[in-house]
């Protein structure tokens, strides 16, 4: 997932607010793209029996996750992860914790 995610984060997100990098990748990000949705199918697949990515408790497997989620759905990619149900849902479970909430405030970046 998030060796998908880098640098689909980095070509949708960054790269358009950081001018000097060039332009943005088309190609690059229509393969990212693809290959993050065979690995979000198989994580649905994974969350149709498990509320968390290891099992029904929070834990660092699923914090690995957020930064790269979050940046995601910011580079413009909500309908992507969204498209999958389980992850849907994971994902809002998740990003409705107080603790993800402070952390995401936190980090808010301006260009």
């Amino acid at each position: 997932f998030n060796r998908e995610a880098t640098p689909l984060v980095w070509e949708t997100l960054w790269k358009p607010k950081m001018k000097h990098l060039g332009e943005v990748d088309g190609k690059l990000v229509e393969e990212k793209k693809k290959k993050l949705e065979s690995i979000l199918t198989i994580l649905d697949q994974h969350l149709a029996t498990n509320e968390y990515f290891a099992g029904n408790q929070f834990t660092i497997a699923d914090i690995s996750y957020l930064p790269y989620t979050e940046n995601l759905i910011r580079a413009g990619h909500r309908d992507l992860l969204l498209s999958k149900a389980n992850f849907a849902a994971w994902w809002k479970r998740c990003s409705e914790r107080p603790s993800w909430i402070l952390c995401k405030t936190e980090q808010e970046i301006d260009f």
